[in-house]
């Protein structure tokens, strides 16, 4: 804070964080964050011949807005970018605030590492620059509700008026036509011969003729 109880403005809103081997990515990503409208701090661009390297790279890992870190095996394997992981996580810790910005950029395991439970941007998983460039702005986005409300996510339906049968339709055996039937057959014969055009399936007729 400053003398009038006022936080200063960051030196960037990013401060990239990277393996000097991993420079292509770190090329890559901060074009694109300042092509997207932010103010990045990139050690192979803003720092100039004659100035304390150290002192500026720990000064804008201390400034600058949020840190972005490009995880790889490369990161991992040097001193210099787990000091400026360890600046960033006491920031984050000290002020609740979110400082990280962890992004894959190679197929390093991030299970037991100082960033393994935090959400990243996985870069390796990109099929295209425009997929990449996509999940990179997404993931530097803060997130937060929608300006609108969100559509519905089911649309309603008037039920039918008769609910659809839900097994298969019975579709009765074909049969040839049935022979009259004979009312002299018995006392029931004249009965069942009123009724039968009132039976669909004429098989009864033909087991009553064929006794």
């Amino acid at each position: 804070e400053n003398s009038n109880g006022e936080q200063p403005a960051p030196m960037a809103d990013f401060f990239i964080s990277l393996s000097g081997r991993d420079k292509a990515w770190g090329d890559w990503i901060a074009w694109e964050i300042r092509q997207a409208g932010f103010s990045v701090a990139y050690q192979h661009w803003d720092f100039q011949t004659g100035e304390n390297f150290l002192l500026e790279m720990e000064k804008a890992g201390r400034e600058s807005g949020r840190v972005v870190v490009l995880l790889s095996e490369n990161y991992f394997a040097s001193q210099f970018t787990l000091a400026e992981l360890s600046q960033a996580l006491y920031r984050q810790m000290s002020t609740g605030k979110t400082i990280l910005v962890p992004v894959r950029i190679g197929p390093v395991d991030l299970a037991g590492s100082l960033v393994g439970p935090l959400a990243f941007i996985d870069l390796t998983a990109a099929r295209s620059e425009a997929e990449a460039r996509a999940a990179l702005l997404e993931g530097l986005r803060e997130k937060g509700p929608p300006a609108a409300a969100p559509a519905f996510p089911q649309q309603w339906q008037t039920p039918a008026a008769h609910p659809g049968f839900p097994g298969a339709p019975y579709r009765p055996p074909s049969v040839t036509r049935a022979p009259a039937c004979n009312p002299d057959r018995g006392p029931l014969a004249p009965k069942l011969c009123d009724r039968l055009p009132q039976i669909g399936d004429f098989r009864l007729a033909l087991q009553w003729n064929a006794d």
